[in-house]
């Protein structure tokens, strides 16, 4: 592939293109250079051969060689995501063309990242993700979206100045910087600095308890921004992950925990974008578990869930998005008792699709790709039961809870009247022909990629034992089984009520304000001496200047006759010779 026609490069160019063209023709400008340069990654991708992007005296050059095949897993699945976001921008009415800039800077960074030849470029890349993704949660809608970019900055700053130092450190003393390989060996010899970097992913990962921004932001963003960022962000970091970390003991019982605190948390929630963005987590959590096992079916394993997340999870994320541009409801409880079943079968037929897949229902993609990540953890007992509980919450949370109270709740109690039906019958025009091709297509993927899991299989080049056996499907029919049996006893406790529910964030929530009254009062203390220190050298300006006036005069103000013009400089270069002078004098009579 040439290097025009690589595709970080071509989403650059038409991302400036939205930047300068007029607005009416960004959705246009912003679909055709996604189309050409998912085709150009197929194409460049596809065989043994590819390139990466590096970083050299001061230029970035691309060096052409063989990719790997957990590198072109996320390759094509960026590549394939990114035509159903720009499908789904088409119906967007009220369009933000800075913002549809941002987001091909976005997934041109993200591709970046993925194909860093050195920690520099892998550095450049990943600070232009954040800065991207700060603006695009800035351009949501309404103030909240404005102040959860500031604290989506905050947390960012921190993980980019933990990732700088670790790359630092790993750079000063002169270890390996390519992020192609595994860098475990690297690991040994600079310890600190592995940790470091280590810590920065994690952050950028939303692994708690520095996990909020993630469950703040994505919800506050527009829907077309939230599908983008849940689809890039948290999944380049598990690509970095995979090729950082290897066997890591912690980070297996860790990653195993979260999975299913965020699959419990998810299922108290009644917002579905905030549920589905703790469902993120709960799904990372996984797949760290996976990858911090250090074997090729966790790695491989941890990829492919990465990918195949990208797309039930943009398709959960579409049927979200869809409900809302056609009701106006973003929250369980609003839709429960709306029979949105019947007035939008293809959106329904669409969130089946999805949620099965998430749960990893056999010929499933997630039922692919959770066989390798249980195959990864087969040696750690403790990170595969965890990985067992977290499929429950999975299956609770998103098949059981969503369907039910969003779609067939008035068709299992049609004698039950619990709020007028504000809905009705919608057509594919009115819920939008570009949403509903978008979600057609993904779903056509999720299901295409469970019923030929080779496909997945031959590009990281694992398989799993016993995958279509007749055991290792009724394990899982036997969980989903009595998960639902759970379901059905725990319903009224499950039901969704109005509220927010507050994790980690209940603390600086709650908290912060009381230290802003603390910092308040040390302000107003800086504020009282600065005003000292000005007033003090105010004072010396009027002796050095105005002696005259100075003498006598009790409250040292400055004559306003004869004054003069003085510059600020030459008054401070006065100031400090003079109190140089002072000082050697001092000195002087001291010794």
């Amino acid at each position: 592939m040439s290097r025009l026609l690589e595709p970080t490069i071509l989403l650059g160019l038409f991302a400036l293109g939205l930047w300068i063209l007029p607005k009416k023709y960004s959705k246009a400008t912003m679909l055709t250079g996604i189309i050409i340069s998912a085709a150009c990654t197929f194409v460049g991708y596809i065989g043994s051969k590819g390139q990466y992007i590096g970083w050299s005296d001061g230029f970035f050059f691309v060096d052409t060689g063989g990719v790997t095949g957990i590198q072109k897993v996320f390759l094509f699945v960026f590549a394939f995501i990114s035509v159903g976001i720009a499908l789904y921008w088409q119906d967007k009415k009220d369009i933000n063309k800075y913002e549809m800039a941002a987001s091909l800077v976005y997934l041109a960074s993200s591709i970046g990242v993925v194909l860093a030849k050195d920690w520099i470029a892998f550095l450049i890349f990943w600070e232009l993700m954040a800065l991207a993704t700060i603006y695009m949660v800035y351009c949501g809608p309404g103030a909240k979206a404005k102040a959860s970019a500031f604290r989506y900055m905050l947390y960012h700053l921190l993980g980019g100045n933990l990732l700088l130092a670790g790359i630092a450190l790993t750079l000063v003393n002169g270890q390996a910087a390519d992020v192609a390989q595994n860098m475990w060996e690297m690991a040994k010899a600079t310890n600190l600095g592995y940790y470091l970097i280590l810590s920065g992913m994690l952050v950028n990962c939303a692994m708690p308890p520095l996990h909020s921004w993630l469950v703040d932001a994505y919800p506050k963003a527009s829907v077309e921004s939230n599908l983008c960022m849940a689809s890039f962000t948290t999944k380049v970091t598990i690509f970095a992950m995979i090729s950082l970390v290897g066997k890591e003991d912690w980070l297996i019982l860790f990653g195993g925990i979260v999975a299913v605190w965020a699959a419990i948390m998810a299922l108290m929630e009644d917002n579905v974008r905030k549920l589905l963005a703790y469902h993120i987590i709960s799904q990372l959590g996984m797949m760290v578990c996976a990858l911090a096992t250090g074997t090729l079916a966790g790695d491989a394993g941890a990829s492919l869930h990465a990918a195949y997340n990208i797309l039930y999870k943009g398709l959960l994320l579409m049927v979200a998005g869809t409900i809302f541009y056609a009701t106006g409801f973003e929250r369980l409880s609003q839709m429960k008792g709306q029979n949105l079943a019947k007035q939008m079968p293809i959106v329904f037929v669409c969130t089946i699709i999805g949620s099965l897949s998430i749960a990893g229902v056999p010929y499933s993609n997630g039922f692919a790709s959770k066989a390798l990540l249980m195959e990864g953890t087969s040696a750690q007992a403790i990170g595969t039961w965890l990985l067992v509980v977290a499929g429950v919450g999975t299956w609770l949370s998103i098949v059981m809870k969503i369907n039910y109270f969003a779609f067939v709740y008035d068709l299992i109690h049609k004698d039950r009247k619990t709020k007028e039906n504000n809905v009705t019958r919608l057509t594919i025009g009115q819920l939008g022909y570009f949403r509903i091709s978008a979600m057609v297509l993904t779903s056509i993927a999720c299901v295409v990629t469970g019923i030929f899991p080779n496909l997945g299989y031959d590009i990281v080049k694992v398989y799993p034992h016993h995958l279509f056996s007749l055991e290792h499907i009724a394990q899982y029919a036997g969980l989903f089984i009595g998960a639902t049996v759970a379901f059905a006893l725990l319903i009224k406790i499950l039901e969704p009520h109005k509220g927010e529910v507050l994790g980690v964030d209940y603390l600086y929530r709650t908290y912060l304000p009381k230290i802003n009254v603390l910092a308040g009062s040390i302000g107003k203390v800086y504020e009282y001496t600065d005003q000292l220190a000005y007033d003090f050298y105010k004072s010396i300006v009027e002796f050095l200047y105005h002696p005259k006036q100075v003498i006598g005069i009790e409250n040292f103000k400055r004559a306003n006759e004869d004054q003069g013009e003085t510059k600020p400089l030459s008054q401070t270069v006065h100031v400090l010779v003079f109190l140089c002078i002072i000082a050697m004098f001092i000195v002087f009579i001291l010794e």
